[in-house]
């Protein structure tokens, strides 16, 4: 018969010593960055040139009162396009912004809002 229990650190599932090390960023890795980089430049081109197809067509973009603005960076995280940037001021980037209005409903300060533009 064989036993039921058995100690030490095998069969806890523990093991002893430190940490193993972590490998660095595989080539693999770099590779797949720079491609995710190259794509979102395409991105950005492709919706500057959707943008310019159709200059009758209105959208909502998100407009920040820099006379209101606290710069607490709120809208920058909660942006789910990354349109919002703080700089030395908050910048949306009306290529991005799809006009959800999820900043506008989470300023503590109330400086932004949704503005009809022409595309």
């Amino acid at each position: 018969m064989m036993p039921t229990s058995a100690s030490g650190p095998a069969a806890s599932g523990t093991r002893e010593g430190p940490p193993p090390p972590t490998a660095p960023p595989s080539t693999e890795h770099a590779a797949l960055q720079q491609e995710a980089e190259q794509l979102q430049g395409r991105l950005d081109a492709i919706r500057a040139r959707l943008e310019a197809a159709e200059p009758t067509a209105v959208r909502n973009v998100a407009v920040v009162d820099h006379s209101v603005c606290r710069l607490c960076g709120v809208c920058e995280e909660a942006c789910p396009r990354g349109a919002i940037r703080m700089t030395e001021q908050i910048e949306v980037d009306r290529t991005r912004c799809t006009g959800c209005g999820v900043c506008v409903g989470l300023c503590p300060a109330g400086a932004v809002h949704l503005e009809s533009v022409g595309m």
